[in-house]
């Protein structure tokens, strides 16, 4: 027993040792933060003085972090997320390119920002080959993604570092990785991305003989855009693969970043598909209602037909971090809303309502038919008549939600019917 013992007294002497020894985690960072290890890897973040009234922490994923980034050249962007509320973090994947090893370890980041009370849609921000990086891990995760930023970002494994040098990191020989370059390369992966309607943004010099503008954001953005995703694209003139100031002071870049991290702007009204009856005057009143912690000056913009609207003030008081506040549109539509939240003349929060109508609103009520018990279910051919169910708004297709059968209703011929006459859109 005496031997036992001292063996297990021993053991743990020994151990306590062995993890002593063991060095921690060191990174030099351009702001003070914490280093840490995930997966053998190192990792930092740094943190933000965050809203105490959001779910989650924000972040930015800034990429490559490598030993000497990120560099004391991100310290004015990364200064203007802090004071926003948003944190910034990464991890050391070497030099993966976007591989499926590389994308693990970005993964095993993502589960310990979310462990640590971080949103699980960080923004991702991708500075030249950590466009690789982050874009690849996008594309494989497109639901946790908010959005994507990038500082003349690699898009496409074929202009840089090239099949021949990245295939190592894939483990494939270079034959293998081009017959499966659309598999692996995030510029031929984008369409998860559209579907998820993740916004893209990329600041990329014309003149870039590393990164060529054409064969990455330039092609990107044409991609993007015919899959129906929405992406901005600056372009400075003359500008290369260096280290001017205005690619990593860039406003545009800052107020995106703060658009789309989820610390701005949360919009309650009006819902999507919504409609509000006009008056006589062919006139509406759309309430706006939401929340902004942090903004002093709340705008709205409506566009119709891809016409896009003027920026206007929302006349309301910002109460709590809370307002509410109407405004008129004539009838017709559908329009789409936009709503932003800005302070110190920065956009720090936005939101979309893709169809918001002022037309005319019925009250169906009945037996058989209206009830979801036709024997044909119909869908609207107008795509104008919508459909409120007590909670929330939808098109007006068969089955109608809320009623008791489950087939079909008069409801999207007779809606039909009314929007082709009066050219306005119907909520039923």
């Amino acid at each position: 027993m005496r031997y036992t013992t001292t063996f297990v007294v021993m053991f743990g002497l020994c151990s306590a040792a062995a993890e002593a020894q063991t060095p921690k985690p060191t990174k030099v960072l351009p702001i003070p933060g914490e280093v840490f290890t995930v997966a053998d890897r190192t990792a930092f973040v740094i943190p933000a003085k965050f809203d105490p009234g959001l779910k989650a922490k924000p972040w930015v994923w800034y990429a490559p972090t490598l030993p000497n980034l990120p560099g004391k050249e991100e310290t004015w962007m990364f200064e203007k997320f802090r004071s926003a509320g948003i944190a910034i973090a990464g991890i050391d994947a070497g030099e993966s390119y976007g591989s499926p090893n590389g994308n693990k370890v970005f993964s095993a980041l993502h589960a310990e920002m979310v462990a640590r009370g971080y949103s699980s849609k960080p923004v991702l921000l991708g500075r030249s080959r950590g466009g690789l990086m982050t874009l690849s891990w996008a594309t494989a995760n497109p639901d946790k993604v908010a959005a994507f930023a990038g500082i003349y970002p690699v898009c496409n494994l074929a202009s840089y570092p090239g099949i021949a040098r990245a295939a190592g990191a894939f483990e494939l020989s270079a034959e293998k990785l081009q017959e499966r370059l659309k598999e692996l390369n995030p510029v031929d992966r984008l369409k998860g991305l559209a579907e998820a309607r993740v916004p893209l943004f990329a600041i990329h010099g014309d003149i870039d003989k590393v990164v060529p503008l054409e064969a990455n954001s330039g092609l990107m953005n044409e991609r993007y855009t015919a899959l129906g995703g929405t992406m901005k694209l600056v372009v400075p003139p003359q500008q290369g693969h260096n280290m001017w100031p205005g690619f990593f002071q860039s406003r545009e870049l800052v107020e995106f970043v703060l658009a789309h991290s989820g610390v701005g702007l949360v919009l309650n009204s009006p819902q999507d598909f919504q409609v509000v009856q006009r008056t006589r005057n062919n006139m509406g009143t759309i309430r706006i209602q939401g929340a902004s912690r942090s903004a002093d000056v709340i705008e709205y913009r409506l566009s119709v037909d891809g016409k896009l609207g003027d920026w206007q003030p929302v006349k309301t008081k910002i109460v709590d971090g809370k307002f509410a506040s109407a405004i008129e549109a004539p009838a017709g539509g559908w329009y789409r809303l936009e709503v932003r939240s800005r302070a110190n003349n920065m956009t720090i929060g936005t939101s979309i309502v893709e169809h918001v109508g002022v037309g005319e609103i019925f009250v169906v009520a009945g037996q058989s038919n209206s009830a979801n018990h036709g024997s044909e279910k119909l869908t609207t051919q107008t795509k104008l008549v919508a459909n409120f169910d007590g909670n929330s708004w939808q098109l007006a297709n068969d089955p109608q939600p809320g009623a008791s059968g489950n087939g079909g209703s008069f409801i999207p011929p007779f809606g039909d019917a009314i929007a082709k006459k009066f050219r306005v859109p119907v909520g039923i």
